[in-house]
């Protein structure tokens, strides 16, 4: 069995892993990102993806690695539910990026600094 057949294996797409969808409920948002964030990531993780968004699945050097084609197919698919998944005022800062591993470093640089003051004055 290929690693895209498996389901266990983070290649896997199912039927309803399509483009479309989003990973989250409420989308993401800069007054939410906290708790949001937090959500989006449990999503990835529980569909095997969460290694495209924190860099633990590297994209394949090659074109002729075995699994460059399914790493595309994936990343793509992660790229997407990510955009569907954070709201219209904050799409146009990842609509971009190439690679879900670079979107995820731009939300947190741009919006988990919106708590910094809050967590100060909670020490």
């Amino acid at each position: 069995r290929s690693l895209w057949e498996n389901t266990s294996s983070p290649y896997y797409l199912s039927s309803s892993d399509n483009p479309g969808m989003s990973l989250v409920v409420q989308h993401l948002t800069e007054e939410n990102y906290s708790n949001g964030s937090r959500a989006v990531l449990i999503s990835s993780d529980a569909k095997t993806k969460i290694g495209f968004i924190d860099g633990s699945i590297p994209k394949p050097q090659s074109v002729d690695h075995p699994c460059y084609a399914a790493w595309c197919k994936c990343n793509s698919t992660v790229l997407a539910w990510l955009f569907n998944s954070i709201s219209k005022d904050l799409q146009h800062s990842v609509v971009y990026f190439k690679i879900a591993r670079e979107v995820w470093p731009d939300l947190q640089y741009g919006y988990s600094q919106g708590n910094g003051p809050r967590i100060f004055e909670l020490r």
